[in-house]
């Protein structure tokens, strides 16, 4: 007797703070909670943290991560455990697209593993929250208790450079509600969601999967470990350069856009390395011996870290970007 089919849906709701992520996550629950078993990760309520911190607020995000790789390998467990179908709802701003595709990678890495069971059906949404009014979102942020609040330029920092395209999923799998207030998220919205939720699912079927054969394909190129390590560099540089003066905090779209031609160039570069080749400047010539080595984690070489982040400034000087 064929065993019936286990559904497991994968949200992930990202947004800037005050914009109404967990009431978004509350709704959703509170509406399927009868047909499905939710789990249900909201990145503030983890654990307290000083977010003014950045080493521990990056911890933080790493020890985020873990907690959802958990749930998705006990996912056989728990869906055993229950005839309903299972809901995992991700709460986080999940600003960047990376921070996004880290986890999609996850669930890749799940659906290979699972790949002999077809017993297992994955459904995966990004829901994005955009702001239409950025002080709606400023004003419940000072609603919240004292301890909760997030300082208000980091809410415009990172509104400035919110990355809505997310590369890694399917156009049908990344959904964009515009908010204005409370009521641009209502009961009707997330019932369409679910009912239409086939056009966000992903087939188990490893044969007939291309992004799972892509990224099986992106993993043995160790090119693209390289790449994501100097996006993480020069993500962490524009946000220091966003700082730097009252001037640049007003051009956040315009830096960011610098940042992905910035980064295009670099992937172009990279992606036509070859070993043999003998490069002029020296950032290409350390990236090609970085290859050569088999030495991805770039963030660890701080000779390496400098050339990029002296490359990026020199070519966002062009730009007429100052600092």
């Amino acid at each position: 007797m064929e065993s019936q089919v286990k559904n497991i849906f994968i949200i992930l709701i990202g947004g800037i703070p005050g914009i109404g992520k967990s009431f978004l996550s509350n709704k959703i629950c509170e509406i399927y909670k009868d047909l499905c078993q939710i789990k249900y990760l909201n990145f503030d309520k983890v654990e307290n943290i000083n977010k003014d911190n950045y080493l521990q607020y990056q911890q933080m995000r790493d020890d985020y991560l873990l907690k959802i790789k958990d749930i998705l390998d006990d996912i056989e467990n728990i869906v055993n455990n229950n005839n309903k179908s299972t809901l995992v709802i991700l709460d986080d701003n999940f600003f960047l697209k990376s921070m996004r595709k880290k986890i999609y990678n996850s669930l890749m890495d799940k659906i290979i593993e699972l790949n002999s069971d077809s017993n297992f059906k994955f459904y995966y949404l990004e829901i994005l929250l955009k702001p239409l009014d950025l002080n709606y979102c400023l004003k419940l942020n000072n609603l919240r208790e004292k301890n909760s609040q997030i300082p208000e330029n980091i809410i415009i920092n990172m509104n400035n450079i919110f990355e809505y395209n997310s590369p890694h999923v399917n156009d049908s799998q990344i959904l964009i509600l515009d908010i204005k207030n409370e009521e641009s998220i209502n009961n009707d919205i997330i019932k369409e969601i679910f009912n239409n939720k086939e056009k966000y699912s992903i087939n188990n079927n490893f044969k007939n999967n291309f992004e799972i054969k892509e990224k099986i394909i992106i993993e043995k190129n160790e090119k693209a470990k390289l790449i994501d390590g100097i996006e993480d560099i020069i993500r962490k540089e524009v946000n220091l350069i966003l700082k730097s003066n009252d001037e640049n905090k007003k051009k956040g779209k315009e830096i960011s856009k610098y940042k992905k031609e910035y980064m295009k160039i670099i992937y172009n570069n990279i992606k036509n390395l070859e070993n043999n080749e003998v490069y002029n400047t020296s950032l290409l010539d350390a990236l090609n011996n970085c290859i050569k080595d088999k030495n991805f984690n770039i963030s660890e070489n701080k000779q390496i870290m400098e050339l990029i982040k002296e490359d990026f400034k020199n070519f966002l000087l062009e730009k007429k970007i100052k600092f």
